[in-house]
């Protein structure tokens, strides 16, 4: 069984008296379902807030690994060499996993 879950997130429209929201509906599992209710109720939090800091810290991480990536190809493509974890542990004489 699914639940659906309706949330409502900022859009990117700004109102007169504040953000103007958009409903969104999702279905997730029964485990998922529990999972939430057992961490909103612990945080005293709606599952609704939950879902809208996991989808805001989703997309800013997933901003984040893009730019990071692009970032690194420019380096890449600037001649600059890159290095695997083991290579740099090699070169100090550690172990990797002290690097991860």
């Amino acid at each position: 069984m699914y639940y659906i879950v309706e949330l409502t997130i900022p859009s990117l429209r700004f109102g007169i008296n504040g953000v103007d929201m958009t409903v969104i509906s999702i279905r997730i599992s029964d485990d998922l379902n529990k999972h939430l209710d057992q961490i909103a109720h612990e945080e005293e939090r709606s599952k609704t807030f939950l879902i809208r800091k996991a989808i805001e810290n989703y997309l800013e991480d997933f901003q984040d690994y893009h730019l990071a990536e692009e970032g690194y190809k420019r380096y890449l493509a600037g001649g600059k060499k890159g290095y695997t974890i083991e290579e740099v542990a090699k070169r100090l004489n550690i172990n990797p996993k002290e690097l991860a």
